[in-house]
């Protein structure tokens, strides 16, 4: 039984999908993806059962043929979405662009240095309020 379960099947289905394999993936169609393979794979055992080429089976006569509505409605609502995206893409560079336009000047050397050493001392002096209850404000290090 543990043969049976580790063995790999084999039938006519998996020998047609290894013969049809060998025809897609050669060395120029090597990076395929497996959506893309298995789509290519689908569309040839398809035609294959049907014994048509592809241009047999989908041969369409587009004056005389009726109107598709799915693809109509398809076709407006990609271009509905097209511009949905778009207009979102445009209104977040705006923001990009504000956001960057209110970006404070580069100051001096020094003054960044001041700056730092204002900040460190006012967070020491936090931290000995927080550590001492009792200290006041008059107590400056």
């Amino acid at each position: 039984m543990a043969c049976a379960m580790l063995a790999c099947f084999h039938g006519p289905k998996i020998e047609s999908s290894f013969s049809i394999m060998n025809s897609v993936v050669t060395s120029e169609t090597n990076r395929l993806s497996v959506e893309s393979f298995d789509a290519i794979q689908t569309l040839k055992y398809e035609l294959m059962s049907e014994k048509k080429s592809a241009v047999q089976l989908y041969k369409k006569d587009y004056l005389k043929d009726k109107v598709d509505i799915n693809l109509c409605q398809n076709m407006n609502s990609a271009s509905r979405n097209y511009r949905a995206k778009a207009l979102n893409n445009s209104n977040k560079e705006n923001v990009c662009d504000k956001q960057s336009s209110r970006r404070k000047k580069l100051v001096s050397k020094e003054a960044a240095k001041k700056i730092s050493a204002k900040a460190a001392k006012l967070q020491r002096n936090i931290h000995l309020k927080k550590m001492v209850p009792g200290l006041k404000k008059s107590f400056h290090i």
